[in-house]
């Protein structure tokens, strides 16, 4: 069954979005919501490098970084290094009126609908995961598909891993349709007033969202303004527009529309490269690029580098060319301080078996004959991604020698039906290697990434897999 790794992902923006919007139906912004409910700068913003990081990742992010409300990896207070890979799920992505329809009038399992028209009403009665509740009242026709209703949350819990908790409170009005034969779900919904609540932060959302659903694709349109409690600003979204589309190996993701960043003004946004998440590979956008278009034909643009690194540039001047850029950035230190330097040296460029499309190729791939490979990390944050197809019943030897560096080596085991498993982290210090043993007992494609640590230089290493069938006997 493929594996929806970007739908989760996606899940970054949309909390954050949901959490603090109000907006209008249709096309644009209500003129008179925008009066009461944003009182920003209105005129578009002029990149420079002193904003360009704050307005490019406060649109990727949901406006996350005035808000101090913790993105994908966490911007913890002071720009502490957060931990890594904390992604919320699907359920947090509306809260959650779709996980109540169809749990509730079991849609999923549900047949054709009927030729004769059956109008159900019911009550909405759901305790929250770790407290609270979410009442309500639904309406389904059969004969259409038709669904509408509303939900009241008080203070609805929702755990977001083990220790965090995420909180609800307010109205949502929804209407649309589901079809159950083709799982596709359109939802147009009016938050009034709902208060997100998290990890001591808060964000308060009145507004209008237009959703479609269907299982290979999501798209979503946000009319909203967004009022963080603990700033007092708010931050419009116009027409804000986010779409992902599954394949067979990866799901894409781009973003569109403006976004009214209170301090600066607004800035039109358009995807130059889709964000890309490979199943089984990715835990984080391996590439793509979105632009922040700000008057006089200054922009700013984020780059996804790899899972583990992204990268902003800014055209300041307007000429075309990209004068100010990042250093090589970690997604899991936070983007608290980030400063711009003139552009006098060109960014480094992936080698080609950087690229997960490659794989399957003789760039990315590696016999398991123990055949030493010849690899360059160009730059801190450089990433290598390894393939070999593993057999059961061999033990496996991954190693890494003559490092010039201090590498991250890390091997994983990616299963088909249940997903990465396995996974073993060793440290290559400069001048020595790594060295790690696995005992392979399922057909599957196993992956090596090798990554120079925070703070190392580029260098060269070597890299060999040596499998043999494990003796009769062994486990």
């Amino acid at each position: 069954m493929k594996r929806k790794i970007f739908i989760d992902i996606l899940i970054l923006f949309l909390l954050l979005l949901f959490g603090c919007s109000s907006g209008s139906s249709g096309g644009g912004g209500d003129e008179s919501a925008a009066e009461s409910l944003y009182s920003g700068a209105r005129s578009q913003a002029t990149i420079t490098a002193d904003n360009a990081a704050q307005i490019i990742l406060g649109t990727f992010y949901g406006s996350a970084m005035s808000s101090s409300v913790p993105a994908p990896f966490g911007a913890v207070e002071g720009g502490a290094a957060p931990e890594t890979g904390r992604f919320l799920t699907p359920r947090y992505l509306v809260p959650p009126v779709e996980n109540a329809i169809v749990r509730l009038w079991g849609l999923k399992e549900a047949g054709a609908p009927s030729a004769l028209s059956a109008v159900h009403n019911g009550q909405i009665n759901e305790p929250g995961d770790c407290g609270g509740s979410m009442n309500g009242t639904i309406t389904i026709d059969d004969s259409t598909g038709a669904i509408s209703g509303n939900v009241f949350y008080r203070n609805y819990c929702l755990p977001v891993y083990d220790l965090d908790r995420i909180y609800y409170y307010g109205a949502v009005e929804f209407a649309g349709t589901y079809d159950p034969c083709t799982r596709d779900l359109s939802l147009n919904m009016r938050l009034n007033g709902v208060t997100m609540s998290y990890q001591g932060q808060s964000i308060i959302t009145s507004g209008t969202v237009t959703m479609e659903f269907t299982p290979d694709s999501m798209s979503i349109v946000l009319n909203t303004y967004s009022r963080y409690n603990e700033t007092g600003k708010t931050h419009w979204y116009d027409n804000f527009t986010i779409t992902a589309i599954g394949y067979d190996v990866c799901e894409e993701m781009s973003m569109s529309g403006r976004f009214y960043e209170p301090d600066h003004g607004y800035v039109d946004l358009s995807t130059e490269k889709p964000f890309v998440v490979f199943y089984g590979y990715d835990f984080f956008y391996s590439r793509g690029e979105l632009i922040a278009a700000g008057a006089g034909n200054t922009c700013a643009k984020l780059t996804a580098r790899s899972p583990i690194t992204y990268m902003i540039e800014a055209d300041t001047n307007g000429d075309g060319d990209y004068d100010k850029r990042s250093e090589i950035l970690f997604w899991e230190e936070g983007y608290r301080d980030i400063n711009l330097v003139d552009s006098s040296v060109a960014s480094d460029s992936y080698e080609p078996d950087d690229w997960i499309t490659q794989i399957g190729s003789s760039r990315n791939t590696i016999a398991t004959d123990g055949t030493l490979q010849h690899r360059t990390l160009d730059h801190e944050g450089d990433l290598d991604l390894i393939f070999f197809d593993a057999l059961p019943g061999y033990d496996y030897t991954i190693e890494t020698t003559g490092c010039d560096t201090k590498l991250c080596v890390i091997f994983e085991v990616d299963d088909p039906e249940t997903g990465t498993g396995e996974i073993c982290d060793e440290g290559c210090e400069a001048g020595a290697g790594s060295r790690i043993f696995w005992q392979c007992d399922k057909e599957c494609i196993a992956m090596i990434f090798v990554v120079s640590c925070p703070g190392s230089e580029f260098g060269s290493y070597q890299i060999s897999v040596t499998g043999s069938p494990r003796p009769s006997g062994d486990e």
